[in-house]
């Protein structure tokens, strides 16, 4: 029986003896392919990813997004995922955005959109010091059937860190709630 791959989507624990895993850039951090045959996926052009550009830093305790503010954890910041669209007859379906910081165990976003784009308002969020640096992203366009037809390049990004108008760090004290009053996706 020939081998095939598995594509994951969430959180999973492998437990396996006899087989190794492949990775398509050995580097990347996003890596969810399992095969232990098949080269990576292979296309003609992979999509471009357009915002947030390489490097970006993302402001947090942003008044402007138009959250009330929170005491401890601020406005809360706003991102936006922008990747150029598949041409159209190449079949895509839709679109797969992943994105993880590289020390979590889970995603950030792990979620499947028919637009080339996904932008999240998050009030009273905010991301700890600790985790500013080393955020990832991906976006892979699929078929109606689900099999990946383009894969972007990773892209990396990082967030400022959150600061208060006082100057004191954003903060979830004990006996705080650490919930974000809201998020709203545009797609």
């Amino acid at each position: 029986m020939p081998a095939t791959p598995l594509t994951l989507r969430g959180p999973v624990i492998l437990l396996a003896v006899g087989f190794a895993c492949q990775r398509s850039t050995p580097s990347d951090p996003l890596d969810r392919t399992i095969d232990p045959t098949a080269p990576a996926v292979t296309q003609a052009r992979p999509l471009a990813l357009l915002s947030p550009p390489a490097g970006a830093r993302i402001r947090q305790n942003d008044s402007a997004l138009g959250c009330p503010p929170h005491a401890f954890r601020g406005s809360g910041f706003a991102i936006a995922f922008d990747w150029q669209d598949a041409a159209p007859e190449t079949g895509v379906a839709w679109y797969h955005l992943f994105v993880k910081h590289a020390g979590s165990l889970y995603p950030w976003i792990d979620a499947d959109t028919e637009a080339s784009e996904d932008v999240g308002i998050n009030c009273n969020t905010f991301v700890i010091d600790p985790n500013l640096h080393d955020w990832y992203w991906l976006v892979e366009a699929l078929d109606s059937a689900g099999t990946v037809l383009a894969t972007s390049d990773t892209g990396r990004f990082s967030f400022e860190p959150c600061r208060l108008d006082s100057g004191a760090a954003c903060s979830a004290p004990a006996g705080s709630s650490v919930v974000a009053t809201g998020v709203v996706r545009d797609r």
